[in-house]
């Protein structure tokens, strides 16, 4: 493999670090390009003497990848982003249109090359797979592919809002990470990850929180300490050898935007953020830089779109599925599988995360070679569709999502139960919000930023909760697909925050977490607008003027989804719903004293869970 390290200068000067990786031997003389284009840097350098023995992969995520598409006859392209890395420039917002149309220039750049064959490939995780997903507003023709991997579709409600709650403890970090990057500190970097693993462990391990928390602090500081020491920073291009030049990209990125400070700012989707630097601007929501926004320019009939996503990766999974349900090439493929963020672990009901042994390269190189050097790999016809069903460890697929399901009701019933019929007469239960309720520093949130899944069993964690729980079931249930929750609920407060987790109890009392959602209760409002994606579930606008607050000592209906799941419910097991009204973890408390809340059931107000169950 060879690698050149260069500067391309953009339609407005400015100038983009990039990496590029060629085969020894291309096979066929001319090869097609994957481009990767990133903001977490595309490599590193260690100082002295550090740079002898200390492999640079330990901050480069692609790396297997590219080793594997380099390998196969691929050229694969690495790229600061604009403001970002080694590269000039900075980021009044992610994904910037500036940074969008760097693409476009790349693009331009790569099929000018001679080793070329005029085909371009994209593909990412997390940030980068939205890269990949916005360099396809620009509606390159040489673009043929994109595979955005473990990536959101809507900023609000994928990540930063979902629900409408602000998830503070990810936009925090991740602002903080981006700082780092930005200072040119990927030790730094390191060292909260590192810390975020030492977290990880004492959650495992059940420790009293304030123990935990001054031990993390600790091991924060030491992770801090010993990356200093190793890792340098970006790494610089061939012509910069004295790293004067990326110190002067550097200092571009000292204005860069803030995105925890600005998420702190909203409560609603068209809550605007000043853009000082880019005054044109004026003032931006968060749709401004969102894929689903440009879903029109996405959508092309000339590149086929490989969404990407695993069932406990944040709420990514109805991201892919909401990506590929809106966009509408008949070469769209959708995948979700048994995976945490980027894929790394199988985790599974029963056991906790695991090496995943599902070989992602592979079936991402069936795709592009299908598409970027038109072989026949298998991709087509097949079903476009496929999921793993955990609890049942199966894969299986369908030309459409949702597959085909029958809905099946669960209401709340007497004495804290779930029942398949609807009681008659009129009940509620009452619960005061528990503060200190969360879901763990291991949970799917989490795993946005490098944590390994562990719910663990649930069951003391429930013991905040207002729980239900159905009869050990007759026969097995497949649920597949997007559950939803319908409570009326009389409140002490006009706002709040409603969670409910959908579990599965066995009879010797472990409970196991199988999916979640969630809902503050101003954005309540189901609107009969037309969404702007495909939804099958219940469509909350988020927007100030859909502002709907609870009247205190009134019943009010909340109806919300959970994120989409594939879980086969055993015969003998319990469906158990948890009910709660905070995630310390996760989410900021509301301010003032815990509400009261009564929980109507039977009658006219009834509660219940929906689920949809697929027929063996």
């Amino acid at each position: 493999m060879i690698r050149k390290s260069l500067y391309l200068t953009m339609r407005d000067g400015v100038r983009i670090a990039v990496d590029v990786y060629l085969p020894r031997q291309p096979r066929d003389g001319k090869t097609p390009a994957v481009l990767h284009q990133t903001r977490y840097q595309r490599g590193v350098i260690m100082h002295a003497p550090f740079d002898r023995v200390v492999k640079t992969w330990i901050a480069d995520s692609a790396r297997k990848s590219r080793e594997f598409f380099v390998k196969n006859g691929y050229a694969w392209i690495d790229v600061d982003a604009r403001g970002s890395g080694a590269s000039f420039g900075n980021r009044p917002c992610p994904w910037y249109e500036e940074e969008v149309r760097d693409g476009a220039d790349i693009v331009d750049w790569i099929i000018r090359q001679p080793w070329s064959n005029g085909a371009v490939g994209a593909t990412g995780i997390s940030y980068t797979g939205t890269t990949a997903e916005m360099l396809l507003v620009n509606r390159h023709p040489a673009v043929k592919a994109a595979i955005p991997r473990f990536s959101l579709f809507d900023v609000f409600t994928d990540v930063a809002f979902p629900g409408g709650m602000h998830q503070f403890y990810f936009t925090k970090y991740w602002g903080r990470m981006n700082k780092g990057f930005d200072r040119n500190d990927p030790h730094e970097v390191l060292g909260m990850w590192l810390g975020i693993m030492s977290r990880g462990l004492l959650e495992k391990a059940r420790m009293d929180p304030q123990a935990a928390g001054r031990i993390a602090s600790a091991a924060d500081r030491a992770a801090l300490s010993l990356m200093e020491k190793i890792v340098k920073g970006v790494r610089p291009a061939d012509d910069d050898p004295d790293y004067k030049t990326v110190q002067e990209a550097v200092a571009d990125h000292a204005v860069n935007f803030d995105v925890h400070e600005a998420a702190v700012n909203m409560t609603f989707r068209d809550d605007a953020t000043p853009s000082a630097l880019a005054p044109r601007l004026g003032s931006v929501t968060v749709d401004y830089f969102s894929p689903h926004t440009y879903a029109e320019k996405i959508d092309n009939p000339g590149c086929a779109v490989f969404s990407y996503g695993g069932w406990w990766d944040m709420a990514y999974q109805h991201a892919a599925i909401k990506r590929h349900m809106t966009l509408s090439n008949p070469h769209n493929r959708l995948i979700i599988g048994p995976w945490d963020h980027a894929g790394r672990h199988n985790i599974g009901p029963t056991h906790n995360a695991q090496p995943c042994n599902y070989d992602h390269n592979a079936e991402l190189l069936r795709f592009f070679d299908f598409h970027l050097k038109g072989k026949d790999t298998g991709m087509d016809p097949v079903p476009r569709v496929r999921w793993f069903t955990m609890g049942q460890a199966q894969w299986k697929s369908a030309d459409t999502w949702p597959p085909r399901a029958r809905n099946t009701e669960l209401y709340l019933g007497p004495k804290r139960s779930l029942t398949f019929e609807a009681p008659a007469k009129h009940g509620a239960d009452s619960y005061v919000v528990d503060y200190d309720a969360g879901s763990g520093d291991l949970s799917r949130w989490t795993s946005g930023v490098g944590a390994t899944v562990n719910y663990s069993d649930r069951k003391w964690r429930d013991r905040r909760l207002l729980v239900y729980e159905s009869a050990p079931l007759a026969r097995d249930m497949e649920v597949t697909g997007h559950p939803v929750v319908t409570l009326h609920v009389t409140s002490t407060a006009s706002d709040g925050y409603f969670i409910a987790y959908l579990e599965e109890t066995t009879p010797l009392g472990a409970v196991r977490y199988v999916t979640e959602g969630n809902l503050r209760a101003i954005h309540r409002k189901e609107s009969r607008k037309k969404p702007p994606y495909a939804l099958c579930v219940p469509y909350h606008t988020f927007l100030r003027e859909d502002a709907m607050p609870m009247v205190p000592g009134e019943p009010a209906r909340i109806a919300f989804d959970l994120l989409p799941t594939s879980y086969l419910f055993r015969r003998g097991n319990r469906i158990r719903l948890a009910l709660s009204g905070a995630d310390r973890h996760h989410y900021i408390n509301p301010p003032g004293q815990p509400p009261s809340l009564l929980f109507h059931r039977g009658g006219r107000q009834a509660s219940f869970l929906r689920l949809p169950v697929v027929e063996p």
